[in-house]
């Protein structure tokens, strides 16, 4: 996948804002299609409006990139964003756009495909190594109780 070798020849660099997006896989949210769950190293481009979903990602050791392209997402029942296994995380802001994320007010916990339970206590939560980048605008609603949670190293710039 073209993608995947991008990726992983960058390794752990942080700034990823000049990778190509030719080769991601675009995903629109809607109420309909409102589960994401990435299980593969990748760059992943993701719009839409959704009322009451989530973006999961659990990519074994993987470096995935997530580009937010005016996604409007809510959850009523979990965070938005969960980052279970990844290497690392990108989420990138796409210029010349905002996205909005707002999660439950209720706790939250997660089971994971190893059968583990966690609590989720962010509207982007992340057990993994996370980045937020990009040059758009992000606007997160941490209703049950933060924004964003990192259980790892943690980075924001544009």
């Amino acid at each position: 996948m073209f993608g995947y070798d991008i990726i992983n020849s960058i390794g752990a660099d942080d700034k990823l804002n000049d990778i190509p997006l030719t080769h991601a896989e675009y995903i629109k949210m809607s109420n309909e299609n409102n589960e994401v769950k990435i299980y593969k190293a990748g760059i992943y481009v993701i719009s839409g409006k959704c009322d009451d979903g989530y973006i999961y990602v659990e990519a074994k050791k993987a470096i995935v990139k997530i580009v937010l392209d005016n996604l409007e997402l809510k959850s009523s029942s979990s965070g938005c964003i969960i980052i279970d296994d990844s290497k690392k995380t990108f989420i990138n802001c796409k210029e010349g756009t905002t996205s909005y994320l707002t999660d439950s007010s209720e706790s939250y916990i997660y089971t994971n495909e190893k059968q583990e339970y966690y609590t989720a206590n962010g509207c982007i939560y992340s057990r993994d190594d996370l980045t937020i980048n990009g040059k758009g605008s992000l606007v997160i609603s941490g209703n049950y109780q933060d924004g964003i949670v990192c259980n790892d190293d943690f980075i924001i710039y544009n």
